[in-house]
């Protein structure tokens, strides 16, 4: 695959390809308007190997097979260097690349096989997964990842920051929207129950149930909830009556069942500690034309919306209190500007500023 001269991207991740979209699927996509992409995912379980997927004509995923499953072997030091010792190699004969995007913080191998590699950061990772010594190894090896990059893009001012302190050649690109060629035609009739849709990975820790139970009872919403979930947060969405899940849904299919919504949400849990989150949701609102109620998490903090786009709360009271606002300000106009604001930031907008700052940052 590929020639010398030819524009080919390879994104390295820790994600399943076939989970519900995510900001690397999205980028992939996008990339692949402007050249080749190869896509590799997270492990699956089983004997070593490589397994390619044509995703589309210009999107190829790579899945490599090793006898443990990634989630553990990431978070174990020597498992995960004879990892990348078996894997990066093999990459490097198979594809001649342009430019590698690094979105596994513990890939420290990576520059051994690879020349022109930036680390891609859309979360804040050195977080405690169970063990102290997890988290040290997730400190030391983004460090180097971040170090040993030809630059860094980092999602909010908070992840740039944080990347600046190692690589001087970081900035902030934040997620996009999906590209829709045509304004979503949606539903003004003021009726009597106000339709929140919540598209989330559903967890008890970074879902606030709190917010949740407030709007689940007041009679005048009904909130419908999309996206994968944990167990935990399966059986406590089941005992709150004005809340429905409706499992996962992308695409069209989604964007369809948000027409249908007459305020978006982004509920985060107070006990969530990830200060460089960013809500993807936030765009998929937009996009539909829906306001977006969120938490003011510290990684939008500093975002500036026009009136009317986004509504920010601290406390379930100010959130149940900015879902009604949402709904009484809306109009036809305003969904009109959510979604024009959407289409100047897409996922082919991100890209464009990915590649041209790839371009310059040699």
């Amino acid at each position: 695959m590929g020639t010398p001269n030819s524009q080919v991207f390879l994104l390295n991740t820790r994600t399943p390809w076939d989970e519900p979209p995510r900001a690397r699927h999205q980028l992939a996509h996008a990339l692949a308007e402007k050249g080749k992409v190869v896509f590799v995912a997270a492990n699956s379980y089983g004997r070593p190997g490589l397994r390619t997927i044509e995703a589309t004509r210009d999107l190829t995923v790579v899945v490599p097979s090793w006898p443990m499953h990634h989630r553990r072997r990431y978070r174990l030091p020597l498992a995960n260097e004879l990892y990348q010792r078996w894997l990066f190699p093999k990459l490097a004969r198979q594809f001649r690349t342009r430019f590698v995007l690094n979105f596994d913080h513990t890939a420290t191998h990576l520059f051994s096989y690879f020349a022109d590699v930036s680390y891609y950061c859309n979360d804040y990772h050195i977080r405690n997964y169970g063990s102290e010594a997890v988290r040290s190894y997730f400190e030391r090896s983004e460090k180097t990842v971040a170090g040993l990059a030809r630059s860094c893009i980092a999602t909010c001012a908070y992840l740039r920051d944080r990347l600046s302190q190692w690589n001087p050649r970081s900035v902030e690109v934040r997620l996009g929207a999906p590209e829709i060629s045509e304004a979503p035609v949606r539903r003004f009739a003021k009726e009597e129950v106000i339709r929140v849709a919540l598209v989330d990975f559903l967890s008890t820790k970074k879902t606030s149930f709190e917010i949740l139970e407030r709007l689940s009872s007041d009679p005048r919403l009904r909130v419908t909830a999309y996206g994968p979930t944990t167990p935990e947060a399966k059986e406590r969405l089941r005992a709150l009556p004005g809340v429905e899940w409706r499992g996962v849904l992308a695409g069209d299919e989604l964007r369809r069942a948000l027409a249908q919504s007459d305020v978006g949400i982004a509920p985060y849990g107070s006990d969530d500690d990830n200060p460089g989150r960013t809500p993807n949701k936030l765009w998929h609102y937009l996009a539909a034309g829906l306001p977006c109620v969120t938490t003011d998490i510290p990684g939008i903090r500093e975002w500036k919306f026009k009136d009317g786009l986004v509504y920010r709360a601290s406390g379930r009271a100010a959130f149940h209190e900015q879902v009604l606002r949402a709904h009484a300000e809306d109009s036809p106009e305003k969904a009109l500007r959510r979604y024009q604001y959407s289409q100047q930031n897409t996922w082919g907008v991100r890209a464009d500023e990915i590649v041209r700052f790839l371009e310059g940052s040699g």
